[in-house]
């Protein structure tokens, strides 16, 4: 029922009282229940405040190759905390800076990780030989709304991933790059 411009709910106590809320206050906590992060970090005026409070991590491994160690790897957490190695342990520890990470925080949303198939390689790529690297991102959504989403493809069929997924994978390379650096 509308009465002056409000909404009247009952309670949810059956007490046959009336509560009243305004029709914008109701709107704006249904877009907070269901908005993403980013469109949090949006309605917050860009600040990533609200993204951050949940937290997140993302990790970039790679296996296989001739020697089967793989390439390396890179994890990022959504507080700056990065971690990168050579082969497959990651030993090397960095601090990164809030622009950074507020870039990738934008990158891991763009890509929708919630859509991401299991692995972008067909059979035929699996096949292909014992020098073949096999990648794998997997994000981690911590808070209310925690969800863990992984991904995978071989070096031979990077070119089927996404625009937004391979802008990702090139920066996590970049700055896993940029840690290992720092380290030397």
């Amino acid at each position: 029922m509308i009465v002056d411009g409000a909404t009247r709910f009952r309670s949810p106590l059956g007490d046959g009282m009336g509560v009243r809320t305004s029709v914008a206050a109701l709107v704006i906590a249904l877009a907070l229940a269901v908005a993403s992060p980013a469109a949090l970090a949006a309605a917050a005026g860009g600040k990533q405040i609200l993204t951050r409070a949940m937290g997140w991590e993302i990790e970039l491994t790679a296996k296989g190759g001739l020697t089967e160690g793989g390439i390396g790897g890179f994890r990022l957490r959504s507080t700056g905390e990065a971690i990168a190695g050579r082969g497959s342990e990651l030993e090397c520890h960095k601090h990164l800076d809030e622009p950074v990470v507020s870039r990738i925080d934008r990158e891991i949303s763009a890509t929708r990780p919630s859509e991401w198939p299991s692995t972008f390689t067909s059979a035929a790529g699996e096949a292909k030989g014992a020098d073949v690297v096999t990648y794998e991102l997997k994000f981690t959504r911590q808070g209310p709304r925690a969800a863990t989403h992984t991904t995978s493809w071989t070096d031979l069929e990077a070119g089927r991933l996404p625009a937004a997924l391979i802008d990702l994978v090139k920066d996590l390379d970049a700055l896993k790059t940029s840690v290992l650096a720092a380290c030397d």
